[in-house]
């Protein structure tokens, strides 16, 4: 394959991330808050205990960066910690019931918009559009 088909790919997903998570899609998180919201809730879903560690290996940022993160979230009233109480040194986080409702609002928001794109693009390109992107994500995971 042509090397220049994969950075034309690498820049339109550039840019679809940059207008997926710009502040005008989104309402009243960033897309750093967004992020760790998402880590947080997944976590949770697959029943594994979110703490600093986790969040900063699944968010790719350092633990100073994870823990500063942790208190803007907190004071937003989107998180609480939890602390072990067999060894106070041990920190998990969950999710609010504030910070759900933003989170589930934040991601209907997306959502709404990605089915406006794929009303426009229209019912056959956009199943195209989706199998295929499904199977790049496939084959990308094997190689990687």
């Amino acid at each position: 394959m042509e090397k220049e088909l994969a950075e034309k790919f690498y820049m339109i997903m550039g840019d679809f991330r940059k207008i997926l998570l710009s502040k005008n899609n989104l309402g009243e998180l960033s897309k750093s808050e967004l992020s760790m919201l998402q880590v947080i809730k997944q976590c949770e879903k697959d029943s594994s205990q979110v703490n600093t560690c986790v969040l900063s290996h699944n968010l790719h940022i350092s633990k100073p960066a994870t823990s500063q993160m942790i208190n803007i979230l907190e004071d937003k009233q989107y998180i609480r910690r939890i602390i072990n109480k067999s060894d106070r040194r041990l920190m998990c986080v969950v999710l609010t019931d504030v910070g759900n409702q933003v989170f589930e609002k934040e991601v209907k928001n997306l959502l709404n918009k990605l089915n406006l794109v794929f009303d426009k693009m229209g019912q056959q390109d956009s199943e195209l559009f989706v199998e295929l992107l499904g199977k790049y994500v496939s084959v990308f995971k094997e190689i990687v």
